[in-house]
């Protein structure tokens, strides 16, 4: 049983959302890091506030697949979820070794100091980018849970007993 609902499907549901806020909401900030010595300004540009508004529907497919019962719809996610795995992997590899660089070259030219402040940049990028892995994977194992319950149809009793009685008190 998942942490947050009564069945895998109502906690892929609601984690489709969450997922789909944050995308929406990540694509839309700018990033600044002041180092002293080095200023980083990250502009989202039109591009990334793209990625981000295809990955807040990418994330709809699961919300729409948890709703409805669709375990096709579900199973398409966690491929796409998959896929986005390996980019933000990918994406993390590249930022260790730019900001080595940087620390390298800070180290050089500014010092020891700002090589650790690199080094301190460094380690909350990694550990910002295992969270969002980690937090993907999990909702990835929930997404498979619910697909267990569709298929074996675990909880449709007790929604057509809900959905009977409805009909009787309107009638």
């Amino acid at each position: 049983m998942p942490c947050c609902c009564a069945t895998n499907v109502k906690a892929a549901f609601v984690l489709g959302i969450v997922l789909a806020v944050l995308s929406a909401l990540v694509s839309c900030f700018n990033i600044e890091v002041s180092l002293g010595w080095l200023y980083i300004y990250l502009h989202k540009g039109q591009g990334a506030l793209a990625i981000g508004m295809i990955s807040a529907l990418i994330h709809c497919i699961l919300i729409f697949g948890a709703h409805t019962r669709n375990k096709t719809a579900i199973l398409v996610w966690m491929i796409l979820a998959i896929l986005a795995c390996i980019g933000v992997a990918i994406i993390a590899i590249l930022g260790v070794v730019a900001l080595g660089g940087v620390s390298a070259l800070a180290g050089a030219h500014a010092g020891a100091a700002a090589a650790g402040q690199v080094a301190v940049v460094a380690i909350v990028f990694i550990a910002f980018m295992i969270g969002i892995i980690l937090f993907q994977i999990w909702t990835i194992i929930v997404a498979k849970n619910a697909r267990k319950e569709i298929e074996s149809g675990e909880y449709e009793f007790e929604i057509r007993i809900r959905n009977s009685s409805m009909h009787a008190f309107k009638g």
